[in-house]
C-alpha cells in the first residue's frame, strides 16, 4: 500500500454518462500513482492520473439515466 501524505474533500463528481454522483477524495503521496477511475454503474471514464495527487470516488447517489427525445 501506498504511503499517503493527507488527503483532501474532493467534492462531488456527477458521471457525464448516467448521472451517478461520487463524493471525491484527493489523496497526496510522496510518489506519482498513474490509474483511472470509472462509473460502478455504466463504466465511464470519470478520470485519469499521473500524479502525486489522486481521487477516489465514493458512490453517493444513483441516478436513473433521463431518457431522450428524438425528434
Amino acid at each position: 500500500m501506498v504511503q499517503t501524505r493527507g488527503q483532501s474533500d474532493g467534492g462531488v463528481e456527477t458521471c457525464g454518462e448516467c448521472g451517478a454522483r461520487y463524493k471525491v477524495t484527493i489523496h497526496r503521496a510522496p510518489t506519482r500513482a498513474k490509474d483511472e477511475a470509472h462509473c460502478h454503474k455504466c463504466g465511464h471514464l470519470l478520470r485519469a492520473w499521473n500524479d502525486t495527487h489522486w481521487p477516489s470516488f465514493v458512490l453517493i447517489k444513483d441516478e436513473p439515466v433521463a431518457p431522450t427525445q428524438d425528434g
